[in-house]
């Protein structure tokens, strides 16, 4: 059945919709580089309500093996390929690729001309698309476009690990992947609703204040900037992703909409501290404007092809950030902050 992808602008992308019981959508597009890793994409709290390009033309070849979508929360607006693969060619794939994003009920369209219109996406900006069986543009509720923590938060305290140094983590949309790292380096982690106060985190007694990664505008917390700055002022803090940009928000900083966010696997990131380069993953489609950063922030992390922030220190409080998330070549950052954040919390008491 003949499909479209239109962008805000006009732009139009015949291609294919095979369920002829989907629905149109509307959300920001993006497009992701990676050539593997398809299954953590569609599962990646980062990429909620956002209809996702995948770059590589050819979807699916693996199957179905991660965990069972249409039981989550967290989902893609939709998604955008050149060619998928009807069958599962990896011996533990459970189904197809195609099978399981229709039980999951993600909009989904074919044989569209992706790198016509990723260079569309690149030449005039992440933007708005609709994915229908007309090329005419839907909008939605501008104000609501990127709002969505809410929507994949937890509501009540979720707990792993018996033992070890406490980390509340607050919660934007955090993915099991750190969650997991922190419990197998010995630590005990509890998840918070994005919405705690500072008396709830409080009674919890945590070592380190963890910021989790996230989907959207980091304008959608503003309500709660304040909260955040005492959090971060009484606790260690460590921000990852949304987290980077929450904690940079709340002391004052300013953000922006990137014209192309990163969102693949091969960003090179510089610790101006060590000039060390590490290829980083990222998902995000927001940056914190450097000449906005309070003074009493040193710039730790810096993109190496856009010169982008990628992560701050406090000069004062023990509270760091990063915007990339944890792979194998970053996996160390995260480790030795968590370290150093334990050691000066046990230095020095913060009220």
């Amino acid at each position: 059945m003949k499909g479209f992808v239109t962008l805000k602008n006009g732009a139009t992308f015949q291609g294919q919709i095979g369920n002829k019981n989907q629905k149109e959508v509307t959300g920001n597009i993006v497009f992701y580089t990676g050539m593997t890793g398809y299954e953590e994409i569609i599962t990646h709290p980062s990429f909620h309500g956002q209809i996702v390009v995948f770059t590589f033309p050819l979807i699916g070849t693996c199957g179905w093996r991660g965990p069972d979508v249409e039981e989550r929360r967290v989902k893609p607006a939709g998604i955008v390929v050149h060619e998928t693969v009807t069958e599962a060619y990896h011996a533990e794939a459970r189904e197809t690729f195609l099978e399981a994003i229709e039980k999951a009920s993600i909009p989904m369209i074919t044989g569209v001309d992706t790198r016509a219109l990723v260079r569309t996406i690149r030449e005039q900006g992440e933007t708005e698309a609709h994915i229908g069986f007309t090329s005419t543009f839907t909008s939605k509720d501008e104000e609501k476009t990127e709002d969505f923590i809410e929507e994949i938060s937890v509501t009540k305290p979720v707990a792993f690990g018996e033992s070890g140094p406490h980390i509340v983590m607050i919660d934007f949309g955090y993915t099991s992947a750190v969650v997991e790292k922190l419990v197998e380096h010995g630590h005990r982690v509890t998840i918070v609703p994005y919405h705690y106060t500072k008396q709830q985190i409080q009674q919890l007694a945590p070592d380190v204040i963890f910021f989790s990664n996230g989907p959207g505008n980091p304008l959608q917390l503003a309500p709660f900037f304040e909260t955040y700055q005492q959090v971060a002022k009484a606790f260690p803090t460590f921000g990852m992703g949304l987290g980077h940009q929450v904690i940079a928000l709340s002391f004052g900083a300013k953000t922006e909409k990137m014209h192309v966010g990163h969102h693949g696997m091969n960003q090179p990131v510089l610790c101006t501290t060590t000039n060390r380069v590490m290829m980083t993953k990222q998902h995000h489609s927001y940056q914190v404007i450097e000449e906005s950063i309070p003074t009493f922030f040193h710039v730790q992390y810096r993109n190496i092809n856009d010169r982008s922030i990628e992560g701050l220190s406090h000069e004062t409080f023990p509270v760091r950030t990063v915007q990339f998330e944890l792979n194998a070549d970053s996996e160390h950052v995260f480790l030795e902050c968590l370290d150093d954040l334990k050691k000066r919390g046990r230095e020095k008491t913060y009220a």
